[in-house]
This record gives structure tokens, sequence and C-alpha cells, in this order.
């Protein structure tokens, strides 16, 4: 397609939507994600700090529990690569999972360093 003719093309479908004409703005429409790391941590029944247990490689064991709906924690969730060699580069990072009350899986907020946590710490 010519640059001549996707002008005209783009000029036809916006006058043809009203853009041409003052004063009719048309809607702005912005993706929004379904849930943010936020919602998770505020609906979740049971959020924990984690890191690779050092038994089970490849598994999380709770380093301390921020919140809990009084059942055992057993967290069915492998470590990724990424997230073990991180872990294993810096002892004070630790991992936000939040377990969903549904169906009971467990969802990687991401790697909490100071900062982050404070913000986890205040939200939960």
């Amino acid at each position: 397609m010519t640059e001549t003719l996707r002008r005209s093309v783009y000029c036809s479908f916006g006058l043809a939507n009203g853009a041409g004409e003052s004063g009719h703005a048309g809607p702005v429409r912005t993706a929004y994600p379904e849930k943010s790391a936020a919602d998770y941590l505020i609906e979740s029944p049971t959020v924990v700090l984690a890191r690779e247990d050092p038994q089970q490689p490849f598994s999380y064991t709770s380093v301390e529990v921020l919140k809990s709906s009084g059942d055992g924690i057993d967290i069915e969730l492998l470590v990724d690569s990424v997230t073990r060699r991180r872990l294993a580069a810096n002892e004070e990072l630790v991992v936000v999972l939040a377990q969903d009350g549904k169906f009971g899986l467990w969802r990687n907020l991401g790697i909490a360093d100071t900062d982050y946590l404070a913000v986890v710490r205040r939200i939960v």
C-alpha cells in the first residue's frame, strides 16, 4: 500500500467515524490488567515470603507467613531457574507468594527486596 493510499484510508476512516467533527472526541481506551499484585495480596487467604527449600531443590519453603487461612502451608509451586539463581546470589531476597482462595493455586508476586517488601507488608 502506498503512503498516499494509506493516508486516504486513515482519513476516510476517521471522517466516517466522526473524527472530523468538532467537539466530539472518541472514547479513550486503556488496557488494564485483570488483577494487580496488590489485588492478589488483599484477596488471598494466604500470603507468605518464601525461598527455595534446601532439602528439595526447585521447591519453595515459607520463611515468613504474612497472612494465613489457618491451614497448613504446603506450597505446590516450582522455583524457576531465574528466581533460583537470584535467590542464591542474594540471601536477603525472598519471593512473595499468594494463594488463590478459589482453587488453592499459588501465584508468584515477585522477588522482594527491602523496598518491595515494605509495600507488601503495608498492603497485607
